[in-house]
C-alpha cells in the first residue's frame, strides 16, 4: 500500500495496548513514543520539508521511507499545482539531479498516483490528476464542504446549460418539422393548381381543334 499511515497507526497501538502497566494512552503524543505518532502524522499530511525543518522529532527514516516522503511531497504539490517546475522541486525536496527527481516520478506514473507527463525540454512536471492524501478531519471539513457544495453549484450550473441547450434542440426541430410540413402543404397546393389548370387548358384545346365531321 503506497501510504504507511494505517500500519504505522496499528502498530503503535498494538504495543502500547498491551503493556500492563499502561492505563492512559493521550499523553503518548507528547512521550516517549511522541516521535512514532509525528512519523504517521507527517505521512499522512506532512511533506518532506516539514522532516527537513525539524528532524529531532521524528525518529531516523530509512532511505525507502525517505523516498516515499518525497513522492508524497511530490502528489502534495500536484495538487497545488498543474505545471511545476523542477527547480520547485529540487527545493522542497533536496535534489540536485533530474535523473533522481524523474526517476521519483515516473515511479508515481507506474503506480497511476499522478497522471501526466514530464517535459524535459521545459523542465516541467505537467500533472492531469493526482489521488488524494488523508485528511485533517477537524481541519478540512469545512473546506471540504466548500469544495463539495461549489462542485454541486457548477454541476447544477452544467445541468441547466444541458437542459437549456437541449430545448433550444427541440424548439428548432420543431420549427424545422413546421417549416418543412408548410414548405410540403405549399407544394401539394402548387400541384393541385398545375393539375387544374393543365385539365383547363387540354379542354380549351380539344375544343379548339375539334371540327365536326360532315354526314353527307
Amino acid at each position: 500500500m503506497f501510504f504507511v499511515c494505517r500500519s504505522v497507526h496499528v502498530l503503535i497501538l498494538t504495543l502500547r495496548v498491551a503493556l500492563a502497566a499502561t492505563y492512559v494512552f493521550g499523553e503518548d503524543r507528547n512521550g516517549e513514543y511522541s516521535q512514532y505518532y509525528n512519523l504517521m502524522n507527517l505521512f499522512c499530511y506532512g511533506t518532506f520539508e516539514l522532516l527537513s525543518t525539524n528532524r529531532s522529532a521524528y525518529p531516523d527514516l530509512r532511505p525507502t521511507q525517505v523516498r516515499k516522503l518525497k513522492q508524497l511531497s511530490i502528489i502534495d504539490e500536484a495538487h497545488n499545482q498543474k505545471h511545476i517546475p523542477y527547480g520547485l522541486l529540487f527545493k522542497k525536496l533536496d535534489i540536485a539531479s533530474s535523473r533522481e527527481l524523474e526517476d521519483l516520478v515516473i515511479e508515481l506514473f507506474y503506480l497511476e498516483a499522478i497522471t501526466g507527463k514530464l517535459d524535459q525540454q521545459k523542465a516541467l512536471l505537467e500533472v492531469n490528476s493526482a489521488i488524494g492524501r488523508d485528511i485533517r478531519i477537524e481541519q478540512q471539513i469545512d473546506e471540504l464542504h466548500q469544495k463539495l457544495d461549489s462542485w454541486g453549484v457548477r454541476v447544477e450550473s452544467v445541468l441547466a446549460h444541458i437542459a437549456n441547450e437541449i430545448k433550444m434542440v427541440n424548439e428548432r426541430r420543431y420549427e424545422s418539422e413546421l417549416h418543412q410540413k408548410e414548405i410540403l402543404e405549399a407544394s401539394l397546393s402548387i400541384k393541385e393548381a398545375l393539375r387544374g389548370q393543365m385539365a383547363k387548358s387540354d379542354v380549351r384545346f380539344l375544343a379548339c381543334t375539334y371540327k365536326p365531321t360532315s354526314l353527307y
